[in-house]
C-alpha cells in the first residue's frame, strides 16, 4: 500500500500534462528529482499515507463486523444484572470496561449518548474488565451499589469515572470515593461489604473470563448484539455497527415466514 500511494503521488507531480514518457525519461536522467519531490513535499505525502492507512483500517473493521454478524460473540448476561434503558430493547450493548482507564470514561459517554440516540432500541449492559490496580474494587462497589439501587450504580459509574484521577491518586479509601457514595442515598456500610462478598468477587471474575475467552486484550470493548467495538470508537463507528445489527434484524423478521425449500 505504501509503495503504491509514493508512485501514484510521484507520477502526479511530475507528469502534468507531460506525459508517462517525459516522467520516465526524467526520472532516468536525473534520478534524483524523485527525492527532491518527496523531500519538497514530504508533509502531503505523510497525509496521503495516513488516510490510505485509516482507509485500510476501516475496511479491515467493516470486515471483521460482518464476519461477526454471521457468528456473533455470545456474552452471559444474567437476569439481576443492572440494565441501563428500557428493558425490552432488542439490541443490547455489552460494555466491558475498568474504572481507571480514561479511554473507557471516553466511550461510556459515547454509548451513553448512543442510547439518547435510540431509546426504543438499545439497552446497556455493564461488564467488568478491570486491569489496573484497584479498579476490581471499584468494580464490585458497582454491583454492589446495583443491589441496592440501579439507578445509583448508574450514577456512581458516571461519578467515579469523571473523579477517576482523584481517586486512583487518593487510594480506595480515600475522600472523593467516600464523598460518592455517601452522595448516593444507599446504606454504604452494607455497600462496603457486599462488594467483599464471593458472590460479587465471583461475577467480576466471570467478567475477566469472558473477556478474555473472546480475546479481548485491552479496554474498552463493547458488544452491539455479539459485533465488537474496540476502544474509544466516534459515535459515527458505533452508529455503524448499530445500523448492521439493526438491518440485519429487520431482514430475519422479515422472514419469520420464509419457506425453507
Amino acid at each position: 500500500m505504501h509503495r503504491l500511494v509514493v508512485v501514484f503521488l510521484i507520477f502526479v507531480m511530475l507528469a502534468g500534462c507531460a506525459g508517462k514518457d517525459s516522467v520516465r525519461r526524467a526520472v532516468r536522467e536525473d534520478p534524483s528529482l524523485v527525492m527532491d519531490v518527496l523531500r519538497e513535499n514530504r508533509f502531503e505525502l505523510l497525509e496521503i499515507m495516513q488516510q490510505a492507512l485509516d482507509d485500510q483500517e476501516q475496511l479491515a473493521r467493516q470486515q471483521q463486523w460482518l464476519v461477526e454478524l454471521d457468528h456473533p460473540y455470545k456474552p452471559v448476561i444474567q437476569g439481576n444484572r443492572p440494565v441501563l434503558g428500557s428493558v425490552i430493547a432488542p439490541v443490547t450493548v455489552v460494555e466491558y470496561s475498568d474504572f481507571f482507564c480514561p479511554y473507557c470514561d471516553r466511550g461510556s459517554r459515547t454509548v451513553h449518548t448512543l442510547l439518547e440516540r435510540h431509546p426504543d432500541q438499545i439497552r446497556v449492559v455493564f461488564k467488568h474488565f478491570p486491569l489496573h490496580e484497584g479498579a476490581d474494587f471499584l468494580a464490585a462497589l458497582f454491583e454492589a451499589v446495583a443491589m441496592q439501587n440501579q439507578e445509583a450504580a448508574w450514577k456512581y459509574k458516571q461519578q467515579v469515572f469523571a473523579e477517576s484521577r482523584a481517586v486512583r491518586q487518593e487510594g480506595i479509601d480515600g475522600p472523593t470515593l467516600r464523598t460518592i457514595l455517601n452522595e448516593l442515598g444507599i446504606d454504604v456500610k452494607k455497600a462496603l461489604q457486599d462488594a467483599a462478598s464471593d458472590e460479587i468477587r465471583a461475577r467480576i471474575a466471570a467478567d475477566v473470563q469472558e473477556a478474555r475467552s473472546f480475546g479481548f486484550r485491552g479496554t474498552p470493548t463493547y458488544l452491539i448484539d455479539g459485533v465488537a467495538v474496540r476502544g474509544a470508537a466516534s459515535l459515527e463507528e458505533f452508529e455503524q455497527v448499530l445500523q448492521l445489527v439493526l438491518k440485519k434484524r429487520e431482514g430475519a423478521a422479515e422472514c419469520t415466514d420464509c419457506v425453507v425449500p
